[in-house]
């Protein structure tokens, strides 16, 4: 049984590959008949991410490859370019705000909640109210002066399914409250990754 490692691929050697194999026929299919061939295999991949073996996966991953690579065959671009990108100039993503944003609550309103969490304000305003670590102290005495009970829930931005947007408050006029982080959907719980009990001593030291 050899024991010799498989020879690497190189994406623009893969790509040459494809094109003398299935090139001719691709070209024939047209673009946007490839493109409906790699949903599809985009389909097929999830579907095996889902329910499938390693063994599986890997099949998919292959087809998903192979029909890029005739996309960007008939396109005349390099998958070797496309890769680049990453190399030397890779998308972050929105790097302006936290990823991390905070609501408050009650604990019995908080354990009584369905999962997606819906706020009342979602009903009302369209969105459920966050703050930042530096506006929780803040809205906390605006809105909940007289609770002496409340739970801060940190919220994972990354794990929301709704739209979130960055707006200015409509109930407070300070300058340097800044934008408020605003969900325009129901959250789902497995977004929190932290309940901070929020009573006045937990406020004080806070480090926001």
């Amino acid at each position: 049984m050899s024991t010799e490692e498989p020879t690497p691929v190189t994406l623009n050697a893969f790509q040459q590959l494809m094109d003398s194999l299935y090139g001719e026929g691709d070209r024939e299919r047209g673009r946007p008949a490839t493109v409906a061939w790699l949903a599809e295999e985009v389909g097929e991949l999830a579907q095996a991410v889902r329910k499938g073996t390693a063994a599986e996966q890997l099949h998919e991953l292959g087809d998903v490859l192979a029909w890029l690579a005739s996309l960007a065959n008939q396109l005349g671009l390099s998958l070797d370019d496309a890769a680049r990108r990453y190399l030397e100039d890779p998308p972050m993503g929105d790097t302006s705000h936290p990823t991390r944003i905070f609501h408050i609550i009650a604990p019995d309103d908080w354990a009584r909640a369905e999962d997606p969490y819906r706020h009342p304000s979602l009903d009302a305003e369209g969105f459920i109210h966050f703050s930042t670590a530096e506006q929780a102290v803040a809205t906390t005495g605006r809105y909940y002066a007289d609770a002496a009970n409340l739970v801060l829930l940190e919220v994972d931005t990354l794990q929301l399914t709704s739209d979130l947007r960055w707006e200015a408050s409509a109930n407070t006029t300070t300058p340097t409250a800044g934008l408020f982080p605003h969900l325009y959907g129901p959250m789902p719980k497995a977004a929190v990754v932290a309940e901070h009990p929020w009573n006045a001593q937990d406020r004080a030291a806070w480090p926001g």
